[in-house]
């Protein structure tokens, strides 16, 4: 009985890591599938952003040296 019981264990453990190799090589390819056109939209959002980030800080740094035009 104890056997049997400690072959269910380690053949439900055999399976389980069965199936999360499985779901890691599912993410892993669909990862490798999309990653090529998020690093494209990356560049492309970011770069189409930084116009946007330098007049941030450029208002910052006037706002801190000139606070009564801080709004």
């Amino acid at each position: 009985m104890l056997i049997e019981k400690m072959y269910s264990v380690t053949l439900k453990k055999h399976i389980m890591e069965k199936q999360l190799e499985a779901i890691r090589d599912q993410q892993k390819s669909t990862w490798n599938e999309f990653s090529p056109m998020l690093k494209k939209w990356d560049d492309i959002l970011m770069d189409a952003a930084m116009p946007l980030t330098t007049i941030s800080k450029w208002r910052c740094e006037y706002s801190s040296k000139h606070p009564c035009h801080c709004r």
